[in-house]
């Protein structure tokens, strides 16, 4: 990896590099609202998680590690996802904001009486504001 100056970094360096990058993102994300989206994990009686892409991923690895800790939960789209009601907690990771896929699913948990989260680089935007917690 090359620094900003075309210098090749250490191994060292690209790791400094990488964690000042996720600190610089972490020390925007409200705590409150960090507490307010663990409070709705705990408190569903089943959590399903959703992302496209890379985000997609994270999503599974997130839904795992939930099953870890003995929560029910699932990914849309995998064969044994149950459908979500009242109770649940819809999981949406959605970066720009809006994808048609998000929205389109974000209206079945609404519509099933589930609670969303929804988790963006896009807090703003119309479809986030439509979450129960951003």
């Amino acid at each position: 990896m090359r620094g900003k100056e075309g210098i090749p970094m250490t191994t060292y360096e690209t790791a400094r590099q990488i964690l000042e990058e996720m600190d610089r993102g972490l020390s925007q994300v409200d705590e409150p609202e960090v507490e307010a989206c663990l409070d709705e994990i705990l408190e569903a009686h089943r959590i399903v998680a959703y992302g496209l892409g890379r985000e997609g991923l994270v999503m599974r690895s997130f839904a795992m590690r939930l099953m870890h800790l003995g929560l029910d939960a699932a990914i849309v789209g995998d064969m044994t996802t149950p459908p979500v009601g009242p109770g649940d907690l819809f999981v949406v990771s959605c970066g720009p904001g809006y994808l048609s896929t998000v929205e389109a699913l974000t209206g079945v948990a609404r519509k099933a009486s589930s609670r969303i989260v929804m988790l963006t680089a896009q807090p703003l935007a119309p479809l986030p504001q439509q979450a129960d917690l951003c």
